[in-house]
């Protein structure tokens, strides 16, 4: 019994000892790849890591960007340094194409600051002939390389429907009809084609008031505005006349207007009986004003 014992405990050490020597040689032979595959997909993981989040901030610095610019060449130096990222392109072309657009109807250049009262303050900042037909250029090319850029992307479709509006806004300026419906059936079909309807509908009204569209609206010089030569800082008096509307009314040179045609009323009789007043006693010729100077009059009777 003793002998057969120590045989099964020296069989037992022979396993042990060759169950590690195996260990031994696979981790020889395996340890290294092991741990440089190991070692890569940590590396991978960290570099994904990190070229998301360097994304992100490109992403957050193009909108900052974006939000930050209002002069139409920091817009489209927006549009130049961001082209990557997302519609921020599409979108800073459209806002410089709609300041240029909002100088020449407004007749003011981009930037122009105005006074209290509402005046200029800087007459160079008056939008000329010349500058006025620059704008439209520059405006035209930024909206046409919106529509090129976003015309057939899902994913910019309100940018493509913003060029082809601001394209017939151009043309309308310009006073090209045919033009002008060109680009307005252009966005009513893009819009209607994605399922955009306010879009569309809006499309169709102004296809329906092209004609008024295409009248300019007349800026007056300061020159040619009404001035008041009165005092400008005397007290306004109400019309109170139940003929026109209440309210500061003035005339052109700056003096109270009347307060309109008198009303012919009839006399009104008032019944003192009963109110313990004796008519008898009530004055029969107007007593003299007293700031006059004179005296009053005793009331004949």
């Amino acid at each position: 019994m003793d002998e057969r014992q120590t045989q099964i405990r020296e069989g037992a050490g022979l396993e042990d000892s060759r169950i590690n020597e195996e260990f031994k040689d696979f981790l020889a032979k395996w340890s290294t790849p092991v741990l440089l595959v190991i070692l890569l997909i940590a590396a991978g993981y960290v570099f994904l890591q990190r070229q998301r989040q360097a994304a992100q901030d490109r992403r957050d610095a193009a909108f900052a960007s974006l939000a930050a610019a209002e002069s139409p060449d920091a817009l489209i130096g927006v549009a130049n340094d961001h082209a990557s990222i997302g519609a921020v392109a599409e979108v800073a072309r459209l806002r410089a194409g709609d300041v240029y657009m909002t100088a020449v109807m407004s007749g003011l250049k981009p930037g122009a600051q105005l006074t209290p009262a509402g005046q200029i303050e800087n007459e160079d900042d008056a939008v000329t002939d010349e500058d006025r037909t620059f704008y439209l250029e520059q405006a035209a090319s930024l909206y046409e390389q919106v529509w090129q850029s976003s015309n057939d992307d899902p994913d910019r479709i309100l940018q493509a429907a913003g060029a082809a509006f601001g394209m017939a806004s151009v043309a309308e300026t310009r006073g090209q009809r045919d033009e002008a419906v060109k680009w307005f059936g252009s966005a009513k079909t893009v819009a209607e084609a994605n399922g955009m309807a306010p879009l569309a509908e809006i499309a169709q009204q102004r296809l329906d008031t092209i004609e008024l569209g295409l009248t300019p609206p007349v800026l007056l010089a300061e020159a040619d505005l009404p001035r008041s030569s009165g005092n400008s800082l005397q007290t306004p008096q109400l019309n109170l006349s139940p003929q026109g509307p209440v309210g500061v009314d003035l005339t052109p040179d700056g003096q109270a207007a009347p307060l309109g045609p008198s009303l012919d009323l009839p006399p009104v009789e008032f019944d003192l009986s009963g109110s313990g007043i004796d008519p008898a006693d009530a004055p029969l010729e107007p007593l003299e004003d007293p700031a006059s100077g004179g005296a009053p009059e005793q009331p004949q009777r």
